[in-house]
């Protein structure tokens, strides 16, 4: 199971929670993002935190944001596992995408499509010539901005599924 557990879905569902967390201290100063989650889940998990962890209002921004990443990542595995438990669904192994960040997996598969020359630069991105395979045009790897497109993870996870 490709668990989706890095990127902005996962930042969004940390704010979301760090704003509901703040909020069940009684400090409304946290706004919720623009494309925050505002679900019950959230605020219970908000509420839930503040309760069980009261001493993370206290760490750095980074910090925080690190673990309410990894907290709300916690609670939503555990509803979905418990979901698929429900219909009998059982998987043998849970991939994280954040370890593609972590081993440096994304950064080695990149420099192996540009060795096979399957990469180019155009518009100041990088792009995947997925034309050579029939698609109808080539896809962005890394924006202009210097951020991987989604699509990224997912090439060095079925390059790790390859090998």
């Amino acid at each position: 199971y490709y668990i989706n557990d890095a990127g902005n879905q996962i930042t969004n569902l940390a704010r979301s929670i760090e704003a509901r967390y703040f909020e069940a201290l009684g400090d409304t100063s946290y706004e919720m993002p623009a494309d925050g989650y505002n679900g019950k889940d959230i605020i219970e998990i908000g509420k839930d935190l503040a309760v069980k962890h009261p001493e993370i209002k206290d760490y750095s921004d980074e910090e925080r944001l690190k673990t309410f990443r990894q907290l709300g990542v916690d609670y939503e595995m555990e509803k979905l596992k418990k979901d698929l438990s429900d219909f009998n669904v059982h998987f043998d192994n849970w991939f994280s995408e954040t370890s593609l960040y972590e081993n440096g997996a994304i950064k080695n598969t990149l420099s192996k499509m540009k060795e096979l020359g399957y990469t180019y630069e155009a518009d100041g991105a990088t792009w995947l010539r997925t034309s050579d395979f029939k698609d109808d045009k080539g896809r962005v790897l890394i924006k202009k901005d210097g951020n991987y497109t989604y699509f990224t993870p997912d090439t060095a996870y079925h390059y790790n599924k390859i090998n």
